[in-house]
């Protein structure tokens, strides 16, 4: 597919190729790569887009399985970069974060090993119903909220400052990665 879908179709195109079937996908380096093999299953173009779809951004996230046998998020979901030499801190209406926000799907999976028991090491991959989250959510209006509180901090202090993780509710400003 060479033109961008809507979130809608996206789905659709989900549920039809991806949802609860398990496929073979290697462990890798590359921590992007169960991403980029749903984009490339779903007809979207691998590129540097704000967004995935015409109208919201696509977002994956390992599951695991606790020992109780509950399944539970893996880890924490990034959503977009800052700049750490940014000197305007933009409003919420103007953030990249209200863009990518704004309409999006999550996609859960898990990592399977060859016996396709929940396995964080396994060589299969599962992918779960899909979750939209948007402006429409009651949740949504606490981004908003977590933004101007981590915005204000950073507008008084400066981003290098006094330190760069900030915790809302919901999201939080922090290094990705070591350091």
């Amino acid at each position: 597919m060479c033109e961008k879908q809507t979130v809608i179709q996206t789905i659709k195109v989900f549920n039809r190729n991806l949802k609860n079937r398990i496929f073979k996908l290697l462990i890798s380096s590359n921590k992007g790569k169960p991403g980029q093999f749903v984009e490339e299953r779903l007809g979207i173009k691998l590129s540097s887009d704000c967004l995935d779809c015409l109208d919201g951004e696509i977002k994956l996230f390992p599951l695991k399985q606790l020992k109780n046998g509950k399944i539970n998020p893996k880890e924490t979901i990034a959503i977009t970069m800052r700049d750490l030499n940014e000197k305007n801190i933009p409003i919420w209406e103007e953030s990249s974060l209200k863009k990518k926000t704004n309409n999006m799907l999550f996609i859960p999976y898990i990592r399977l090993d060859n016996n396709q028991k929940y396995n964080k090491n396994g060589d299969y991959i599962q992918f779960f119903d899909c979750i939209t989250f948007n402006h429409t959510n009651m949740e949504y209006k606490e981004f908003e909220n977590d933004y101007e509180k981590i915005a204000t901090h950073f507008r008084i202090n400066g981003i290098k400052e006094r330190g760069n993780t900030i915790n809302g509710t919901y999201i939080q400003s922090r290094t990705k990665g070591p350091g």
